[in-house]
């Protein structure tokens, strides 16, 4: 892996001068142009061990946080799906205590509410085309 760095060079009274940063935007070295190379030279790797630490901290964090994250999706998606179960649950025990012995006039109701909408789709159809 090689050393990235953004290097920022500047005039000062004394000569030109530059300064380096990382690519996590922390300053590295600040100096006259010629001493960088001297110091990219002996902290090159140090450098590259820093930033590779700082990278591997910062993608365990970001594993972690999308971890958590679907954990917790996963837990209300669970909820939504009881919950949905037992409205579906209570809708049926309501319908059928309100029923109770009218069972055959109910599917009769339903019959004519199926034939109803049958014919009208039928019509609506016929009067698209």
């Amino acid at each position: 892996m090689g050393l990235k760095l953004r290097q920022i060079l500047y005039m000062t009274p004394l000569g030109p001068a530059t300064v380096l940063y990382d690519l996590l935007g922390n300053k590295v070295f600040e100096g006259a142009v010629d001493e960088a190379q001297t110091f990219l030279e002996e902290t090159g790797d140090e450098i590259v061990e820093t930033i590779e630490v700082a990278t591997k901290a910062l993608a365990d964090a970001i594993v972690a946080t999308a971890s958590a994250i679907g954990s917790g999706l996963l837990d209300l998606i669970k909820g939504a799906g009881i919950a949905v179960m037992e409205g579906v649950e209570n809708v049926y025990d309501y319908t059928a205590e309100k029923i109770g012995g009218k069972k055959v006039q109910l599917v009769s109701y339903l019959t004519m509410i199926a034939i109803m909408g049958f014919t009208a789709n039928y019509i609506i159809q016929r009067i698209t085309r």
